[in-house]
């Protein structure tokens, strides 16, 4: 319907509003708008003026009031020493070529990092996450015990398989067809299951576990939308 046109008039505009700068491969990167620096400087009120054009604003808040805010909470992990001497050889590896993690981290958003760093950065998160599955399987230990519903994300494989034939668990992963996916997904919503193991890529859409009020993530999408998407599976 073109209506992001009749809003913004054209990109260039939609990315100053939203203060978008261009990084070193000239793509644009989006500021983190949780970040305290950005918050002081505000929203540009021109933004909802554009909206006004072609939207009716509903928030969540307005409708469902009763629904509690979202409780995020970092869990410190130990892992072991060979593990992160391979995180501190990927970040050297990096550092070495003149990237620092946070480029590597938008150029991989992107999908403009490739070649040997990728790989070593690549290779490094999937030993991490993998390191992480112990913890994971402790944490969803009072969950079980209590009969509370709970989903579990990952981005790599490894840590959603981690719960393939756990009693009362079921796991969504690539691979599934849609009505594979839709069945764990109904016997979530019914109660016969105390937890889904997910794939970000292959749950973060089109999937409803709000049987759920409680999520671990043992890691992220480098995509920000995509871990935004998985985690309203539940709202």
């Amino acid at each position: 319907l073109q209506v992001h046109r009749e809003a913004f008039g054209d990109f260039m505009r939609f990315a100053d509003l939203f203060r978008a700068i261009k990084n070193r491969w000239d793509q644009y990167e989006w500021p983190d708008y949780e970040d305290p620096e950005v918050k002081r400087g505000g929203v540009d009120p021109r933004i909802a003026e554009c909206l006004r054009k072609v939207m009716l604003r509903r928030l969540r808040k307005d409708h469902l009031a009763e629904l509690p805010e979202k409780v995020r909470q970092h869990v410190p992990v130990e892992i072991a020493p060979a593990v992160r001497r391979l995180c501190d050889e990927a970040l050297a590896s990096l550092a070495a070529r003149g990237i620092s993690l946070a480029d590597a981290v938008a150029a991989a958003e992107l999908g403009k990092f490739g070649g040997h760093e990728f790989h070593e950065l690549s290779r490094a998160r999937e030993q991490l996450a993998r390191a992480l599955i112990p913890a994971a399987l402790e944490m969803v230990e009072p969950y079980e015990d209590a009969g509370e519903p709970v989903v579990g994300w990952s981005d790599h494989v490894a840590p959603v398989e981690a719960f393939r034939g756990r009693r009362g668990w079921a796991v969504i992963a690539g691979g599934m067809s849609a009505s594979e996916k839709t069945a764990v997904e109904d016997a979530f919503q019914r109660g016969e299951l105390v937890g889904v193991a997910c794939s970000i890529k292959a749950a973060g859409t089109a999937i409803t576990l709000t049987r759920a009020a409680n999520e671990i993530f043992v890691d992220r999408s480098y995509v920000p939308g995509e871990n935004d998407q998985a985690e309203d599976r539940c709202c």
